[in-house]
């Protein structure tokens, strides 16, 4: 497997996380909204959730210099 694509397949797996913490995250906050004391869990997740985030983004623009670095080796 080379670079570029053990790239791509961490960051679909980030991605899984992102949506994983998103969907946690809406979950409390109805939770929330119907009484129920989830407060510290939600800032528990916001803040993993913010970490996985900038994961993403740093994956991101790995993924981008080694699709142009693969390209300027191609041409």
């Amino acid at each position: 497997m080379n670079e570029f694509d053990r790239l791509v397949e961490a960051q679909l797996k980030t991605m899984d996380q992102l949506l994983d913490l998103q969907t946690t995250l809406e979950r409390y906050q109805t939770a929330l909204r119907t009484g129920e004391d989830v407060a510290e869990k939600i800032s528990d997740t916001k803040q993993q959730l913010q970490g996985i985030q900038e994961l993403f983004e740093i994956q991101t623009k790995q993924i981008i210099e080694s699709f142009e670095r693969d390209q300027a080796v191609h041409t």
